[in-house]
C-alpha cells in the first residue's frame, strides 16, 4: 500500500511550450479523484525554451519519494513518453498512456502550427521495452481516433510492446482541450478500476501472509 506521503495518481502532461500553458483536463482530473479519495501529484513541467527530457527529468525525479509501487501514472502526449522514459528505472502499480508517441514525427508536428513542439532529447533513442513491461503490474492505452499528431501506429507499436489493447476514443482527436476534452469522465473511471485493482493485489497479498 502506498504510504500517507505517496501518490495515488500522478499527471504528466502533454507539451508545455504553449504560452498559455493549456491545462486540457488535468485539474478536472486532480480535482474528480481527489473528491473520490485519492491522493493526486500534478508538477509542475518547465515550457518554452526549457522543454527538454533533463529538465522533465528532473522534475520526476524531484518528486521520486511521492511515487511509490502502487502509484498509477498518467500520461498525456509528450508526457506519455517521459512516463515511458521513467519505467526503464523505476516500478509503478500501473502505467497510463493518453495519446503518447514513441518516436518523433518532425515533419508532421511541423504542419501543424497550432500545436508548437518543444521534444529536445525525449525520442534520443527507442524506449527500453523490456525493461518498461516489468516495471508496472498494469498498463491501460488510451488514443483518439482522427488524430492529427499522432498517427495510428504509435498506439499499434505500445500495444503490440506493452502487450496490452488499445482504447480508442471516437473522435477523440489528440484527447486534449482543442479536441474539446477539458474533462475526461471515461480516463477517471478507469483510474478508479485500476486503484481497485491494485487495492485489492495488496490485500490478499496480505492475506496470503497471514494464512502462512
Amino acid at each position: 500500500m502506498n504510504s500517507p506521503q505517496t501518490a495515488d495518481v500522478v499527471i504528466i502532461p502533454a507539451s508545455q511550450i504553449n504560452a498559455e500553458h493549456l491545462t486540457h483536463w488535468y485539474k478536472w482530473l486532480e480535482d474528480t479523484m481527489t473528491e473520490r479519495g485519492l491522493r493526486v501529484l500534478r508538477p509542475e513541467f518547465p515550457g518554452g525554451d526549457l522543454q527538454t527530457f533533463d529538465t522533465w527529468m528532473a522534475v520526476m525525479t524531484k518528486h521520486e519519494k511521492e511515487i511509490g509501487d502502487n502509484t498509477i501514472i498518467v500520461g498525456h502526449s509528450l508526457g506519455g513518453m517521459l512516463l515511458a522514459r521513467w519505467l526503464e528505472t523505476h516500478v509503478v502499480g500501473a502505467a497510463v498512456f493518453v495519446a503518447a508517441p514513441y518516436k518523433e514525427e518532425r515533419q508532421l508536428w511541423s504542419r501543424v502550427p497550432s500545436r508548437p513542439s518543444k521534444t529536445s532529447g525525449f525520442f534520443s533513442r527507442t524506449p527500453d521495452w523490456e525493461k518498461i513491461r516489468s516495471h508496472a503490474r498494469i498498463f491501460r492505452l488510451l488514443y483518439g481516433d482522427k488524430d492529427i499528431l499522432i498517427p495510428s501506429d504509435h498506439a499499434e507499436t505500445y500495444s503490440r510492446e506493452l502487450r496490452c489493447n488499445v482504447t480508442w476514443i471516437l473522435s477523440g482527436g489528440h484527447l486534449d482541450e482543442m479536441s474539446g476534452f477539458t474533462e475526461f469522465t471515461s480516463l477517471a473511471d478507469q483510474i478508479m478500476h485500476i486503484h481497485g485493482e491494485l487495492s485489492r493485489d495488496i490485500h490478499e497479498g496480505k492475506r496470503r501472509e497471514v494464512l502462512t
